[in-house]
């Protein structure tokens, strides 16, 4: 017998959450008769619609036979973060200073440190810390699209970034970790009146092909391939209805701007990005973590910076300063 799986599950505040809209879709009843019969069990999550916890849905297919056969197995997640990672080296430190309090003096006197907590927290830590976070992020994620997009942007074929600011435009970043170790990247060609979001295509915008016309306008090339067409037109970047100049300030300044003073609307398919906007000259979606990160900044711990990260060196992404390894 083949289980039902679901495709989304949202991690919160230590628990996993099920999407009641999947689950009513799975025990086919309407959403409206599942929240009034669980209302207890219905969590409210920002950006995410309503909820019900992995572990309240289990009790509930427990319950029901019928549901049980149907589902075919009961909903258990297991969720690795790097802070439970670390938490497990330094609970087990106090237990090798004990053992091996022979080894750790005679590292002591070797590094030249103080004494043996400060050899173990200054060496043996820092060393497991790093094996740490690099085995969860190679189990995790290998972020080949942050690594794409980089490429992109080094690729003068494609993206010719010294032609671009030879008309007075830049770029800007938004890069994302979250604790799990994915990493996002979103860049924005920027200038007076200019925000415009650019996607690693062959289709779509043609950035290599960017150029000023006779009339002095700043033109971009566009096409995309449609299985009965080709679309093919000009976008005039030139053509904006704001003042503002993007370049004098950061990314995430800017998407607050925006949100703010231009018509944003919503996006239908919002499991990622929840408002958009589109014109000749300004053009962005807001993601979802994003968008809950400035209304409420303590309720994901996903981190955002308007620089482009290295890949190849380690970058703490849980802050591990208050973590003591001896009392």
């Amino acid at each position: 017998m083949k289980s039902i799986m679901f495709k989304t599950k949202i991690f919160h505040e230590g628990k996993m959450y099920l999407l009641v809209s999947d689950v009513t879709k799975m025990m086919e009843i309407s959403e409206k008769a599942f929240c009034k019969k669980y209302s207890d069990k219905i969590v409210e999550i920002p950006g995410c619609r309503k909820c019900i916890a992995e572990t309240d849905f289990n009790l509930l297919i427990s319950d029901d036979k019928e549901l049980f056969k149907k589902m075919g197995m009961l909903e258990v997640t297991k969720v690795e973060t790097l802070r439970s990672e670390i938490a497990s080296i330094i609970s087990f430190q106090p237990l090798k200073f004990m053992m091996a309090k022979e080894y750790l003096n005679m590292m002591k006197i070797k590094t030249g440190c103080k004494s043996e907590q400060q050899y173990v927290e200054k060496y043996e830590i820092a060393k497991e810390f790093d094996e740490a976070l690099q085995r969860f992020m190679n189990s995790h994620h290998d972020n080949s699209y942050y690594k794409s997009m980089i490429n992109y942007l080094k690729n003068k074929e494609r993206f010719d970034l010294d032609k671009i600011r030879e008309l007075g435009l830049d770029i800007q970043y938004l890069s994302s970790i979250t604790s799990d170790g994915s990493m996002t990247l979103e860049v924005f060609v920027v200038g007076k009146g200019i925000f415009y979001s650019v996607l690693e295509d062959d289709e779509g915008e043609q950035w290599n092909e960017i150029h000023i016309d006779e009339m002095g306008n700043i033109k971009l090339p566009y096409f995309s391939y449609y299985s009965d067409r080709v679309e093919e037109r000009i976008i005039n970047l030139s053509h904006t209805e704001v003042d503002r100049d993007f370049s004098k300030y950061n990314t995430v300044e800017n998407i607050q701007w925006c949100i703010q003073n231009l018509n944003m609307k919503g996006i239908e398919d919002y499991e990622f990005d929840v408002l958009g906007y589109h014109s000749d000259a300004i053009d962005l979606r807001i993601h979802t973590d994003l968008l809950i990160k400035m209304i409420v900044p303590d309720a994901i711990d996903t981190i955002f910076t308007d620089q482009i990260i290295d890949l190849e060196k380690l970058v703490w992404i849980t802050d591990v300063s208050d973590m003591r390894v001896f009392a």
